[in-house]
């Protein structure tokens, strides 16, 4: 039978962490080699800290002992978010030098890149230029390559940073996301699939434009599979997706009644502001228009 030390094991490797690097602070290297090993047991009071530093909480850890994972809140990415809506650069900045100090502290490589994914929530409200070719998003960019299991911290992480990511980056990056992906939380990976549809679609103000046809056809199939019967609010997203698509391709009369028909579901299930949002789009679409 499987042991905790094992899935432990697996997980810290999967990660690339290595034994001093979990252990430090919280147990022995020697203890922690047993309990991989399955020659000792561990208590919770010291399980938890270890997981903290792999970004793994005590549910996630369970269901992966179980062959499932839960999908449980990462609370750094719903304070960046929270910071960034409301355009609280104070806020991002304590954050900052709240990771900074971790990342000192621990040399653990996810802390430098919540560091990167702040700094470029802030570079964004300021308007300022972000390159993706700067040391800190290509520590990033590294850290998602070489990661051999994506769990909730790296899907997160991802979709945090992806639009200002290249085109080309983010094709690559998306397909990772899905062959790597230890998650069962498919609407985290279908919002992942479905901001990538929107990076390849371009900007809203370019109609008859040039995009990449064959990766859009690819993730948009992608999608689909990934949208259950119940996942009502994404299947009208990837309606209005398609709607945008055929608009873009000079469809617009078929395009912008598939939109518009997304438009009346979302007012008709409540979603009154992402309806007036899509309106908004909409009308700047239309405006476009040779």
């Amino acid at each position: 039978m499987k042991t905790y030390g094992e899935t432990f094991r697996k997980i810290r490797k999967q990660k690339g962490y290595t034994m001093k690097q979990v252990a430090e602070g919280a147990v022995s290297v020697s203890f922690l080699s047993k309990f991989e090993r399955g020659e000792s047991d561990i208590s919770i009071q010291h399980l938890v800290p270890l997981l903290e530093k792999m970004f793994i909480t005590i549910e996630e850890f369970m269901h992966i002992y179980r062959n499932r994972e839960h999908a449980s809140s990462i609370t750094i990415f719903e304070r960046a978010s929270d910071a960034f809506h409301s355009r609280d650069l104070k806020q991002l900045h304590r954050l900052i030098e709240e990771q900074l100090v971790l990342y000192h502290k621990s040399q653990l490589a996810p802390y430098r890149c919540n560091v990167v994914m702040l700094e470029t929530f802030e570079r964004i409200i300021k308007a300022e230029y972000i390159d993706e070719k700067d040391d800190g998003h290509q520590i990033l960019l590294n850290y998602l390559f070489d990661v051999e299991v994506w769990n909730r911290y790296e899907l997160n992480l991802y979709r945090s940073t992806m639009l200002v990511m290249s085109e080309a980056t983010v094709i690559n990056m998306t397909k990772i996301a899905v062959e790597k992906s230890y998650s069962d939380d498919k609407r985290l990976i279908l919002s992942i699939i479905m901001n990538t549809l929107i990076h390849l679609l371009g900007p809203v103000n370019k109609i008859n434009c040039e995009f990449n046809e064959q990766a859009f056809q690819h993730f948009f199939k992608i999608a689909e599979a990934h949208c259950e019967e119940t996942y009502l609010y994404e299947k009208n997203n990837i309606l209005q997706l398609k709607g945008i698509y055929l608009i873009k391709k000079g469809n617009l009369s078929e395009g912008i009644e598939m939109v518009t028909s997304g438009i009346e579901l979302l007012k008709k299930y409540g979603f009154n502001k992402e309806a007036e949002k899509m309106e908004h789009y909409l009308e700047l679409m239309i405006q476009n228009i040779d």
